[in-house]
């Protein structure tokens, strides 16, 4: 039996290296997103920031949506170290875009002010 720990006995782990995880919103936030009718108009003002983050969301998906294509093609290709190496950068990428993403849409709901829509 070996000594070895398996990807599956360790969190984070992906073929042997820590991955970062995705996070979560913030809570307060969240919660004054959630009260908010869905047909109630918002009133937000945009940073730097929050452009960059939705920029790179964008950006680092549609990265790992091209390095899970390239894992495919290695796999069919029966070359499954090169798949191995394009899924583990697939995943790094979904994880980053997707955090990008959170961070956006974290901000949008704390500056997010209710309006009156005039109806």
């Amino acid at each position: 039996m070996s000594d070895e720990q398996t990807d599956d006995a360790k969190p984070g782990l992906v073929s042997g290296a820590y991955r970062a995880s995705v996070h979560d919103f913030p809570q307060e936030a969240l919660g004054r997103w959630i009260a908010l009718d869905d047909t109630q108009e918002v009133a937000v003002r945009w940073t730097k920031s929050d452009f960059d983050h939705l920029y790179f969301a964008i950006q680092k998906i549609a990265y790992g949506v091209s390095h899970t294509q390239g894992a495919v093609l290695h796999l069919t290709n029966e070359r499954t170290a090169e798949a191995q190496s394009s899924f583990d950068q697939a995943t790094d990428e979904l994880i980053n875009g997707v955090n990008h993403l959170i961070d956006f849409m974290g901000s949008i709901m704390e500056k997010s002010e209710a309006v009156d829509s005039g109806r």
